[in-house]
C-alpha cells in the first residue's frame, strides 16, 4: 500500500469542517465539566463547591444551547432543523444519538434549575416589585412551601438529578469521541486499499504462528 498519498487516502485534502462544528466538541466538554463541578458537592458531599452549583447550572444550560446551535450554523437548510426531532431514523444514524442524549440533558438541567433556585424565586416573589414580582412568583410555578421539609425535599430531587445528569455529561461528550470515531474511518474504508488493509492484519494476527517470524527476530538481533 502507497502511503504517498495519505491525503487522498485518508480525505484530507478538503475542509469538510468549518469552525462552527468544530467548536462543538469544546462546547460538549464545557457541559459536562462545569456540571460535574456543580454536582460535586450534593453527590459527592464536596462543601467547597456549594457556591459555585448555582453558577454551573447555568453556565450548563448556556453551553449545552450553544452546543446545539454550533452544528446547526454549520448545516446548509437550516430551517429544516425540526426534521432532527421528527425524522432522526434511530437507531441506524449516529446523529439521531445527540437529539436523544441532548433532549435528555435539557430537561434535566432545566428540573435542577428550577429546584436549585425555587427558593430565591419564592424569596423574591414574595418581596419584589414590579415585574421582577410577577417574573419570579411564575417561576415558582404555584410553589411557595419554604420549610424544612420542603427544602430536605428539594436536596434529595437536586442529588438524585445531579447524580443523572453526571451519566448524561459523560454520554454527552463521549458521544463527540463515538462519531468522529464512526466517521473518522469512512474514507479509508471506502478506498481501493482497504482490502490491503483487512490483508496486512490477518497477517499480522496470525503471524505469530509463523516460523518465519522466529527467523526475522534472529537476524535482527
Amino acid at each position: 500500500m502507497n502511503f504517498a498519498n495519505s491525503t487522498q487516502l485518508f480525505g484530507l485534502e478538503h475542509v469538510y469542517w468549518q469552525l462552527p462544528l468544530v467548536v462543538y466538541p469544546y462546547l460538549s466538554g464545557l457541559v459536562a465539566g462545569s456540571f460535574i463541578v456543580g454536582s460535586l458537592s450534593k453527590v459527592f458531599g464536596l462543601k467547597k463547591f456549594e457556591p459555585l452549583a448555582k453558577l454551573s447550572v447555568i453556565v450548563t444550560f448556556a453551553f449545552l444551547i450553544g452546543a446545539a446551535l454550533a452544528p446547526l450554523a454549520e448545516a446548509w437548510q437550516r430551517e429544516r432543523f425540526w426534521e432532527l426531532i421528527v425524522r432522526d431514523h434511530f437507531p441506524y444514524s449516529p446523529l439521531a444519538m445527540f437529539i436523544i442524549i441532548w433532549s435528555a440533558y435539557l430537561i434535566l438541567v432545566l428540573a435542577e434549575m428550577y429546584y436549585i433556585f425555587r427558593p430565591d424565586n419564592i424569596h423574591l416573589a414574595q418581596h419584589a416589585q414590579g415585574w421582577r414580582k410577577s417574573w419570579h412568583g411564575w417561576l415558582t410555578f404555584g410553589s411557595r412551601d419554604l420549610s424544612e421539609q420542603a427544602l430536605k425535599k428539594d436536596h434529595t430531587i437536586l442529588t438524585i438529578l445531579s447524580g443523572t445528569g453526571i451519566g448524561l455529561a459523560f454520554a454527552f461528550h463521549g458521544y463527540v469521541g463515538f462519531l468522529r470515531g464512526a466517521q473518522g474511518p469512512a474514507p479509508m474504508g471506502h478506498s481501493t486499499d482497504a482490502g490491503h488493509v483487512s490483508h496486512l492484519r490477518d497477517r499480522f494476527r496470525y503471524r505469530g504462528h509463523d516460523s518465519r517470524l522466529h527467523l526475522g527476530a534472529r537476524r535482527l538481533g
